[in-house]
């Protein structure tokens, strides 16, 4: 990766859990650029800057969970011509 997670990176009561999920994070980024790789596609690795669960309501019958993800990058995603994302993970 272009830059480690640190603990600090995170907010939480429960640092044991913090950790749980940082390694878990790392290993599934690990594991992604690797798979990619072997694809043939080449990936950057962008770091955190925030992150949070936003939660659409609009439909009650079928409210949605979003993930939000503020990358700490200057990078200039106008300059993107695709982008692949993987199907969801059930963890």
């Amino acid at each position: 990766m272009s830059e480690d997670l640190e603990i600090s990176d995170f907010y939480g009561g429960n640092e044991s859990r913090d950790v749980e999920a940082l390694m878990f994070m790392q290993k599934m980024v690990s594991t992604e650029v690797s798979r990619l790789a072997n694809l043939g596609q080449k990936s950057i690795t962008l770091s955190v800057k925030n992150f949070s669960i936003v939660l659409d309501l609009n439909h009650p019958k079928y409210p949605k969970a979003l993930n939000r993800v503020e990358l700490k990058t200057t990078f200039d995603f106008d300059k993107v011509k695709k982008h692949l994302n993987r199907q969801y993970l059930n963890v």
